[in-house]
């Protein structure tokens, strides 16, 4: 059950998704940071402003709006995120500063974040290397075989076919297994 208005002397602040990520400079975040509040009982705190404040210098970007401040209200789960963040191309520490305050009771912390030239060249060597271009090629192989199998029995079921059997085809696991019956 969330703690509502005046059952609470305490918040506690909690990164639930979004911290230490990695970005290349001048990159979009992929990821939001979602921030959970709860109260000294550990129940989430429902209705609190928060506001996500990135540095006016050095490494830092700006939010979805342009501006390098965001605020959000947490939900009734006690949590709030922010997404969109467009990098600058400075690298370095990202410290993003998140205040969060409800009546009388406030609290705060430092989130994390990177801007990293590496992050950059370890997307591109990823798919050299053949993270998504290894899927791409995997099910144009997939496909092909199974046009050749259908053209293989559609030419068994024509009376000018040969009495070839199909041959089935077995690609890496889970196994998929491409043919006519035998």
């Amino acid at each position: 059950m969330p703690a509502s208005s005046g059952d609470f002397a305490i918040l506690n602040l909690k990164v639930v998704e979004g911290e230490g990520g990695v970005y290349a400079p001048g990159s979009r975040a992929t990821r939001g940071i979602t921030l959970e509040v709860t109260d000294e009982s550990g129940r989430p705190v429902p209705g609190v402003s928060v506001s996500f404040q990135l540095p006016s210098e050095g490494a830092s970007g700006e939010f979805s709006s342009g501006s390098r401040t965001e605020i959000g209200t947490t939900q009734a789960d006690g949590r709030v995120s922010v997404w969109g963040m467009r990098w600058n191309k400075v690298p370095g520490t990202v410290s993003v500063r998140i205040t969060a305050a409800k009546d009388t009771v406030r609290a705060g912390l430092v989130s994390t974040q990177y801007i990293d030239a590496a992050a950059a060249n370890d997307n591109s060597s990823r798919i050299a290397r053949g993270g998504h271009s290894k899927m791409v090629f995997i099910a144009l192989a997939v496909a092909g075989a199974a046009g050749a199998g259908v053209a293989a029995g559609a030419l068994r079921n024509s009376k000018a076919a040969a009495a070839t059997p199909v041959q089935a085809v077995t690609i890496g696991t889970p196994v998929a297994i491409i043919g006519g019956p035998q």
